[in-house]
């Protein structure tokens, strides 16, 4: 069976940062030639970064949609492990 089709793999990020979980994600992908999908299932590890920058504040709200949208980003190249590995890409900062 080819990675894609039937059968697959959720990785959950419990106990780990969001970008721990963002970045095993990743090694694990880089094996290679995995007989299964290996993908992602975060709550947390997906929202914290958003939820830190936002501070319920609404002025907030644009930077903190920016760092989901990283994480997000950051996650979906993961699952791929296409290119520069996770942890060598420079991290924006978000207040």
């Amino acid at each position: 069976m080819r990675a894609g089709r039937g059968a697959g793999i959720a990785f959950l990020s419990g106990g780990q940062t969001d970008e721990e979980a963002t970045a095993n994600l990743d090694a694990m992908n880089r094996i290679g030639n995995l007989p299964w999908a290996l993908t992602f299932s975060y709550g947390r590890a997906l929202q914290h970064a958003s939820q830190k920058a936002w501070g319920g504040k609404s002025e907030n709200v644009a930077t903190a949609q920016r760092a989901f949208t990283h994480r997000a980003k950051m996650n979906s190249l993961a699952a791929l492990a296409n290119g520069k590995p996770i942890w060598k890409r420079r991290r924006p900062s978000f207040p």
